[in-house]
Formats: C-alpha cells, sequence, structure tokens
C-alpha cells in the first residue's frame, strides 16, 4: 500500500508532526493527483530500493537528506508527495 503524505511539512508555519493526518492523502486523491500532474512525487527509500523499481517520473530523496531539502523544496509550486516501503 502506497502511504502519501504532502510534504507541506516543514514548509508549513505552524509545526505539523509526521503522522498528523492533515499531511496524509488516499491513494485514490495520489492518483488522481498524479494523473493530472500536479504533484511532485519523492521517493524517499533507499537507492537500492528506488533503482529496483519506484513511480514513473519520481525523485530520489533519501529520507535522512529530506529536512536539508527543503529550502530547495520550497521553491516547488506544486504540491510535494512522498511515499517509502
Amino acid at each position: 500500500m502506497l502511504l502519501a503524505c504532502v510534504l507541506s511539512l516543514a514548509i508549513q508555519a505552524q509545526p505539523l508532526t509526521v503522522d498528523s493526518p492533515a499531511l496524509r492523502i488516499s491513494y485514490d486523491e495520489f492518483r488522481k493527483l498524479y494523473d493530472a500532474g500536479q504533484v511532485i512525487v519523492l521517493d524517499t527509500r533507499g537507492e537500492q530500493s528506488y533503482l529496483a523499481g519506484h513511480i514513473a517520473g519520481a525523485r530520489w530523496l533519501p529520507l535522512d537528506r529530506v529536512e536539508a531539502a527543503i529550502p530547495e523544496l520550497r521553491k516547488e509550486k506544486q504540491a510535494l508527495v512522498t511515499y517509502c516501503s
């Protein structure tokens, strides 16, 4: 099962935890946004898992690098969706 969370994450003013319901979307909602080209998909798994197969168009951003990437991610105009194993 794909767990997708919109990475308004640390990008929002108020602090949210990773298990916050406000950051989660259903697979159906993800699929709708993905099919419409309205999201950037970030694969936060390890490199070997990413290379073994990933969602078409997903960018690889290991989980331990997400925090450092936030300044760049803030520049994105589309919603960001992360997924992992």
